[in-house]
């Protein structure tokens, strides 16, 4: 299968199933800012003890196409732990990773803010332009890895003007990562 059909049938089974979800990662920087490669696709689930069975009917229904890293009857622990789930589609070798939710108050307001995008004749849940940075520089700050502040550039560029630039700068200072956005941002904007 090709990215773009991947994205299709893993968000339209999640749907079906009931599994609240969102497309983070690099197919997000993607959609808001420019084209790059990716070798996965990075989805947040939001999944209780109550919803567990709906995952496992999903992830049912995708085996059939994909190889779940992940053995169903372990799922409540999985949950429980936070661990990600992996897929890979059989014909393509392309992964897909799912996050479950956190608990912490930046990942429920993130997750809450999620927009819905028409893409590929799908409706498709997205974390937020803004959301996306702000992630992006958390993990930015935890790896110290130059990707994502390129990220960060990438989705200033293609959303230059629509961003909430309080609540980014808000929610950064809360995150600790106030320098890594003024990094991001000069390199979006050298006269800044």
């Amino acid at each position: 299968m090709t990215q773009d059909q991947i994205l299709t049938v893993v968000t339209k089974t999640l749907a079906k199933h009931g599994v609240s979800h969102m497309v983070t990662g690099s197919l997000a920087v993607v959609f808001y800012g420019r084209p790059r490669y990716t070798h996965d696709l990075d989805i947040v689930l939001a999944v209780s003890p109550q919803s567990t069975q709906n995952l496992q009917n999903a992830l049912k229904k995708l085996s059939r196409y994909f190889h779940v890293f992940t053995d169903l009857e372990s799922l409540p622990a999985v949950i429980g732990s936070q661990k990600m789930i992996s897929l890979l589609d059989r014909t393509s070798g392309m992964k897909v990773d799912f996050w479950i939710l956190g608990q912490e108050p930046f990942a429920k307001k993130v997750f809450g803010r999620r927009l819905t995008k028409r893409l590929l004749n799908a409706l498709i849940d997205f974390i937020s332009p803004e959301d996306l940075i702000l992630t992006k520089l958390v993990w930015s700050k935890r790896s110290e890895s130059s990707r994502h502040l390129e990220d960060i550039y990438t989705v200033y560029e293609g959303q230059k003007g629509k961003l909430d630039e309080q609540y980014i700068a808000n929610w950064a200072k809360k995150l600790s990562v106030e320098s890594l956005l003024r990094k991001a941002k000069s390199m979006a904007d050298p006269q800044q």
